[in-house]
């Protein structure tokens, strides 16, 4: 059961890991309007772009 438990809990860090670069790509890949209707600029988004895909 402990190894069962620990591969989930892998799998769920690598899922939220790739959620988080797939988020931060599409932020990139908004135009400066659509970032400014989210009340973000575009200093923002790369400074989102710059963390680690393991950081918040």
């Amino acid at each position: 059961m402990v190894i069962i438990n620990f591969f989930i809990g892998v799998f769920d860090a690598l899922t939220r890991w790739a959620d988080r670069i797939e988020g931060r790509r599409r932020l990139m890949a908004l135009d400066d309007c659509a970032l400014k209707d989210l009340g973000l600029t575009r200093c923002d988004a790369e400074k989102e772009w710059g963390k680690p895909f393991w950081r918040r």
